[in-house]
């Protein structure tokens, strides 16, 4: 058995196919590093929401307060932070969760349930 990304391309796909095949267990790169580095911060009591995704706390502060529907400027006044360090904090957050604004942030962090 295993783990595979959609984006794995066809000669991948059947090399790594052929490897469970011969009883292997197959987990894509960027899988094994992420969960590498959950079991890592799980150890070591580092778990926060967003961190399986690779979000810092500080992130997943500035998402919380996203989805509570704070504006840009009452996430800095809230966390004590100028406006652009928001804005920082929420270009990295986008790129980690692979979105490109707030509201699919919002939706990420929903569906996940990030903050219950």
């Amino acid at each position: 058995g295993g783990y595979l990304l959609k984006r794995v391309d066809g000669p991948e796909l059947v090399r790594r196919l052929e490897e469970v095949a011969q009883g292997e267990t197959v987990v894509d790169a960027t899988l094994a590093g992420r969960m590498a580095v959950t079991a890592a911060r799980l150890t070591r009591g580092e778990f926060w929401p967003g961190a399986n995704r690779g979000l810092t706390q500080r992130e997943s502060e500035v998402l919380s307060l996203l989805v509570g529907g704070l504006s840009n400027k009452a996430i800095a006044a809230r966390l004590v932070l100028s406006e652009e360090t928001v804005k920082s904090h929420l270009r990295a957050l986008y790129r980690k969760l692979e979105v490109t604004d707030r509201s699919a942030a919002i939706a990420v962090a929903l569906r996940e349930g990030l903050f219950r």
